[in-house]
């Protein structure tokens, strides 16, 4: 049985500036290249920010940006 938390992709990533998701394995979004459009952001966003996540680890680059590598359901 696995443990899980309360909280969701939304209340977690709320105030985050993330440039790369990595949900459960598979990258989900990516903006290294700069090419990611406010669209992608919003789908991203609206698709993910109800899902309970059970793990989530946070790494700072570009001193503001970070990368989410996410387990969840």
């Amino acid at each position: 049985m696995r443990k899980q938390s309360e909280l969701t992709f939304g209340e977690l990533t709320e105030n985050l500036a993330w440039i790369k998701i990595i949900y459960n394995g598979e990258v989900i979004y990516d903006d290294y290249d700069g090419e990611e459009t406010v669209e992608s952001v919003r789908r991203i966003e609206e698709a993910y920010k109800d899902k309970i996540v059970y793990r989530m680890d946070v790494r700072i680059v570009d001193w503001h940006h970070c990368i989410l590598t996410i387990q969840g359901e």
